[in-house]
This record gives structure tokens, sequence and C-alpha cells, in this order.
């Protein structure tokens, strides 16, 4: 499974309308919560010993904040807390119980801009999907 939306509110924090806040909540918080919490159910419940994956996708601003993006940037930091918390807690899970459990193993990714339905790639650096998703398979 991979997480991998998101949406960007650029400008002082001030500025940022209460509604596009929480639209932003929604897509970068919510829906990897909600899609993460729907796989590893599943998982736990039909894939007992198998491996799994969890690809998920923060952003290069969790790692290094920026100027005008902070509400990102606090979003994208949360996308990879959780997933590294959720790592930990699958593989203690997995280790006490290799029979019961599911191997799930979670994966984070700090892409810069990525080309998408969301994103038009404006910004010089822009990847598309496709070429960002073979350099993490690869």
């Amino acid at each position: 499974m991979a997480n991998n939306v998101g949406i960007i509110s650029f400008g002082p924090y001030h500025n940022i309308k209460l509604d596009k806040m929480f639209d932003t909540f929604s897509v970068n918080i919510a829906a990897q919560s909600v899609m993460t919490h729907i796989f590893t159910n599943k998982w736990v419940k039909d894939r007992k010993g198998k491996r799994c994956l969890v690809i998920d996708y923060s952003s290069v601003v969790a790692l290094k904040s920026m100027p005008g993006v902070a509400l990102y940037s606090g979003e994208k930091s949360f996308n990879a807390v959780l997933s590294e918390s959720l790592g930990k807690q699958y593989a203690n899970a997995y280790k006490a119980d290799p029979v019961n459990m599911p191997n799930v193993e979670f994966m984070q990714v700090y892409p810069n801009s990525v080309k998408s339905a969301l994103n038009p790639g404006l910004l010089a650096f822009t990847v598309t999907s496709e070429e960002h998703a073979k350099a993490v398979v690869d």
C-alpha cells in the first residue's frame, strides 16, 4: 500500500483560512491515518505470518521546515512520525508472535515536488509520479 497524497497551503500561517486548513488536515493527515488503519486491520486478520509493506510519502519539508509552508511541514512531519511509530509497533508485534501477526514494514519517503492531479509541477525540480515511483521501487 502506498500513501502518496498531499496538498499544500502557501503563505503566512495567519492568512490560511480555517476551511482550507481543515481541507489540508483531511488530505495530509486523515487520509494517511484512515488508509493505514484499513490496511493494517485487514492484514492482521488475513495475512498472518506474511510480509506486507506500507510506503508512506512524507515530504522533504518534514525534515527541513521552510517559511511559507509551516502547516504542510507540520502535517508531513506527522506522516513521518506516525509511519515510524507504526513500523516499530508492528515489528515488535510480529517479533512477539510471527505466526498470528503479519510482518508489516513501513517505508518513509521524503520527496521534493512530485507532479500529480493535485500538483501541476510548476517547480523546476518537480518529477513525474512515474519517475518517483520507479526511484522508490528500484
